[in-house]
C-alpha cells in the first residue's frame, strides 16, 4: 500500500512551503505561551484585555490567529501576565522533526508549554 503525503509532508517539500509553515508555527507558538501563561496566571481575556487597554474581542482575536500579533503585541501581553520573551534562533536542520522546548527560570519543557513558577521570563526554541 503507497503512503499518502499529508497536507503538511507536501508543504515541507519546498523552501516556500517550509518558510510558510516556520512563520505559521512561531505565530502558533507565540498564541499558545500566551494562552498558557493566562491560564496558569488565571488571567481571563477580559482581565488581559484591560491590562493591556484593548478590548476583549481584540485579545480573542489574536489568540485565535484571525488577527496578526506583532512582536510588540507580543511583548505587551507578556508584560501585562509579567513576563518576558527570550528568543533564540536555531538553525532549520529538519523542519519535519519539529520539537519545542519552552524555559522559564532555567527549567525546561518539552513540547509542553510553561506551567510552573510565577513571573519570570518565558523562552521557546523550535
Amino acid at each position: 500500500m503507497q503512503h499518502r503525503k499529508s497536507a503538511v509532508e507536501e508543504l515541507l517539500e519546498t523552501q516556500d512551503g517550509r518558510r510558510e509553515f516556520a512563520k505559521e508555527e512561531l505565530a502558533v507558538e507565540a498564541t499558545e505561551v500566551i494562552s498558557e501563561l493566562m491560564q496558569k496566571e488565571k488571567v481571563s481575556k477580559s482581565e488581559l484585555a484591560k491590562r493591556i487597554g484593548k478590548s476583549k474581542s481584540y485579545v480573542t482575536q489574536l489568540l485565535s490567529g484571525s488577527r496578526n500579533m506583532t512582536m510588540h503585541t507580543f511583548a505587551e501581553m507578556l508584560f501585562a501576565l509579567e513576563y518576558k520573551a527570550q528568543l533564540r534562533a536555531v538553525p532549520m536542520n529538519n523542519m519535519e522533526c519539529v520539537q519545542v522546548s519552552w524555559q522559564i527560570d532555567n527549567l525546561t519543557f518539552m513540547n509542553e508549554p510553561p506551567r510552573q513558577q510565577r513571573g519570570g521570563s518565558a523562552q521557546w526554541v523550535a
